[in-house]
């Protein structure tokens, strides 16, 4: 979808919380913001934004390379506040060619990184998460992950539960039941267990209402985001459905 067909899926939708993902063809820039920010206020939107993730590695070792990848998420981070946006989600970094070499160093980096954009989001009034990756060469992509980080990093910027990534890696219920009192906002969508493919709630085999309950009964009240790529609208009806009969 270009970002000229996201005011026009907005205005003709009743739906009244979006999440804008910050990248490709819909990377936010001034333009964007003014015409997002006179919808909000005109049909009493909000937003959460996801920070953008392409090519970006905030646990990068390459002094060259750093920089930009945290300059180009401080500048998401702005964008978001002028949105009056109360969550940011950041994708963590991954293990890269160097890793091998100096082996606990990107753990540092990114953790580092990750506390300047908190110190920032707090500054501007965005509540910065921290979104659960199921790729291999995730930092943070599993249970023992977070728990290392909140035990070496209690101040650590809560969770985004993304669903889908920890359905892939099996551990939907390790994260509700060792990490609940962490997750701030999920992300909903579906995929067979084996590739994050972003399915439509309901065509994978993600067992929803047993996870909605569990979720529920953990005490979350945060925003439920879905992020499937195919009728994403057929999925929050299907989601407001299983959660009205719990």
């Amino acid at each position: 979808m270009e970002f000229s067909q996201v005011p026009t899926a907005i205005r003709r939708n009743r739906v009244k919380r979006w999440e804008i993902f910050d990248d490709g063809l819909h990377s936010l820039d001034k333009a964007k913001v003014d015409q997002l920010a006179k919808i909000s206020k005109s049909r009493d939107v909000s937003y959460s934004i996801h920070g953008p993730i392409c090519d970006l590695n905030l646990a990068s070792l390459n002094p060259e390379i750093n920089p930009q990848v945290v300059r180009r998420m401080e500048r998401s981070l702005r964008n978001a506040a002028l949105l009056g946006a109360k969550t940011w989600v950041l994708h963590p970094g991954t293990h890269g060619a160097l890793s091998w070499i100096h082996p606990g160093e990107d753990w540092k980096v990114n953790c580092s990184n990750m506390e300047r954009l908190q110190s920032l989001g707090r500054k501007l009034g965005v509540e910065v998460a921290i979104e659960n990756i199921s790729a291999g060469y995730a930092i943070l992509g599993r249970v023992k992950d977070f728990l290392r980080l909140y035990r070496e990093w209690p101040q650590a910027p809560d969770m985004t539960l993304d669903v889908g990534h920890s359905h892939v890696k099996k551990q939907t219920e390790e994260y509700l039941g060792k990490l609940n009192r962490h997750i701030r906002h999920v992300h909903l969508h579906d995929n067979k267990g084996d590739v994050d493919t972003h399915l439509a709630v309901g065509s994978g085999t993600i067992r929803w209402r047993k996870f909605l309950k569990a979720l529920l009964d953990t005490g979350f009240d945060g925003d439920l985001v879905i992020e499937s790529v195919k009728s994403p609208f057929a999925s929050l009806e299907r989601v407001k459905s299983i959660l009205r009969s719990l």
